[in-house]
């Protein structure tokens, strides 16, 4: 009798069990709710995503941080703020044991040649130490003003110690901005 009264509902013309399921939604779209009672209820997507984050909000009261606040639990990154302008942001966390070198950089690049040093050995010496190794060492770029220097970048890579920046078209020239994030984890001792 209850699976008669699920058929018998309707919404939008068609039968709830004759509705297309769907493996992509977004946060405006209806979601059905349906279950062995002979009620079925609709919601808003969003509605749902709103609710899960106010009960995680609530319910995840930092017991999975042993009852530490966010701000408690960040500050045991112990993070060291060694620079920080818009230029260039260098710190470590977990005592040293990770560091970042953030920023942005003006590069000239020349007509057909297609790429362009970032950082030299030394600089990298200096950032992360004489005895740094390239296996630890993450780099991410991207164009940092595609006005001035209309190219796409490909990733970076090491070519003897020293990083360089790989663009096309190559048919380029002049200065190209390039905003970069160096990562690096050092040894475990």
């Amino acid at each position: 009798m209850a699976n008669e009264n699920l058929k018998a509902q309707k919404i939008y013309g068609k039968y709830i069990k004759e509705l297309p399921q769907v493996t992509e939604v977004n946060d405006t779209d209806d979601i059905i709710i349906e279950d062995s009672t002979p009620i079925t209820s609709r919601a808003k997507l969003g509605v749902l995503f709103d609710s899960i984050k106010k009960r995680i909000a609530s319910t995840w009261r930092f017991s999975e941080l042993n009852n530490r606040t966010i701000v408690e639990y960040a500050s045991e990154l112990n993070m060291n703020i060694i620079k920080n302008t818009d230029e260039q942001q260098i710190y470590t966390l977990y005592g040293g044991r990770f560091k970042v070198v953030s920023g942005t950089m003006v590069v000239n690049i020349a007509m057909n040649i297609g790429y362009a040093k970032l950082f030299s050995v030394e600089q990298l010496k200096n950032w992360f130490g004489d005895d740094y190794a390239t296996s630890r060492l993450s780099i991410k770029t991207y164009n940092g003003d595609d006005v001035a220097q209309e190219v796409h970048l490909y990733a970076p890579e090491i070519w003897n110690g020293e990083i360089f920046q790989y663009f096309y078209p190559t048919n380029k020239e002049g200065s190209m901005r390039v905003n970069y994030r160096l990562e690096y984890v050092y040894p475990f001792t």
